[in-house]
Order: C-alpha cells, then sequence, then structure tokens
C-alpha cells in the first residue's frame, strides 16, 4: 500500500490512520525520541534513547525529566472564555495604568468573581 494513496481507494483504509500508526510505531517513538521528543507511550527501550541525537544534551543527567509522573490535563470550562479575558487585561493595568501588581491582581480578581456571578445566573 502506497502512503500517497488516497483515502477510499483500493486496498486503502484512511490516510489519517495510516499517519497515526506510523507516528505511534515503536520505530518512529524511537526516532522522536532520540530527537528530543518526549514520547507518551513509557517504553523503556524509547525512553533510554531519549535525546541521543543532540549532542548537546549527551552525556547530561536528564533523568529528572522522567523521575516524576505527568500532571493532568487542564479541565476547562464553559467561564474560561468570560474569565480569561479579564485576566488578559492584568499586564496592561500594570504596564500602561502603573498600578502596582497587587492591586492590578485584586481588581481582576473582585472583576472576575462579578463576571462569574453574572455568569451563574
Amino acid at each position: 500500500m502506497s502512503l500517497l494513496q488516497p483515502a477510499g481507494e483500493e486496498g486503502g483504509g484512511s490516510r489519517c490512520a495510516i499517519q497515526v500508526e506510523l507516528s505511534t510505531s515503536k520505530e518512529s517513538q524511537l526516532i522522536q525520541s532520540r530527537s528530543g521528543r518526549i514520547s507518551a507511550s513509557g517504553d523503556p527501550e524509547v525512553i533510554r534513547q531519549f535525546d541521543q541525537d543532540i549532542p548537546q544534551l549527551r552525556n547530561k543527567n536528564l533523568s529528572a525529566i522522567f523521575d516524576y509522573p505527568l500532571t493532568r490535563a487542564i479541565e476547562y470550562t464553559i467561564y474560561d472564555t468570560d474569565i480569561l479575558s479579564v485576566l488578559r487585561g492584568i499586564p496592561k493595568e500594570i504596564a500602561v495604568n502603573k498600578k502596582d501588581v497587587n492591586t492590578a491582581l485584586r481588581e481582576a480578581q473582585e472583576r472576575a468573581e462579578i463576571k462569574l456571578a453574572e455568569l451563574a445566573k
């Protein structure tokens, strides 16, 4: 089967399935790991090969990268967009309006709490 074969043609399957299969294969994971990409596979051989193709990182103690479990992904809520718009204004308040950091954070928290109360109604 050709990797360039359009989806749905004889002997095919979809290109997406082929790409997923290729990117999750052990060989692909080894190549990515050797070039400094952390693999989600958890395969000990893939982890041992980490950074081997990067001369600047050879012989460095990078074991701490793999010693700790990954943190959970952020869980987004329906309120995030509205609250983030309030938080994104903090740097401007500090830089342009010359507010001190604590005041800008406190005022942003107050605006965020008011916005949450409005959205909860």
